[in-house]
């Protein structure tokens, strides 16, 4: 797979939808009109769209919980000797707008974009599954 970056820059979108919602994972047009990527777009900020997945079709339903699970499956195979540390790390981990770091029994959510606040629930009913007993804020 190609590797892009995961920001599309305001100076490089040409037009937005008028009822464009940043809250919702929208398609990203190339210039002839063909889908290129998926992501979420911020109206108020310089990073217009982080990029959620490229390519033409849409990621599947579950893409937040699996990724949510890849994420800390990798970190518990770092079997790092800390009760601290970071189990999401945004678009390192595919996942933008969002971070989650461990600190002993608490898991601390930091939602950093529209798209992501909306589906906080999700997110840390998801995290909740993978480490029950935690506490969240």
């Amino acid at each position: 797979m190609r590797s892009r970056h995961p920001w599309i820059y305001r100076q490089n979108v040409a037009a937005v939808d008028a009822e464009a919602d940043p809250r919702a994972l929208l398609p990203v047009a190339a210039a002839g009109g063909q889908t290129v990527a998926w992501g979420f777009y911020s109206p108020d900020s310089l990073l217009a769209v982080r990029v959620v997945s490229w390519g033409e079709g849409e990621p599947v339903q579950d893409w937040l919980a699996q990724r949510l699970r890849t994420a800390c499956a990798l970190r518990a195979r770092l079997q790092l000797d800390s009760d601290a540390a970071r189990l999401v790390n945004a678009e390192g981990d595919f996942l933008p707008g969002l971070i989650a770091d461990k600190y002993g029994d608490t898991v601390v959510v930091s939602p950093h974009i529209a798209a992501i606040e909306a589906v906080i629930g999700d997110v840390t009913r998801t995290l909740l599954g993978f480490s029950p007993g935690r506490g969240f804020s």
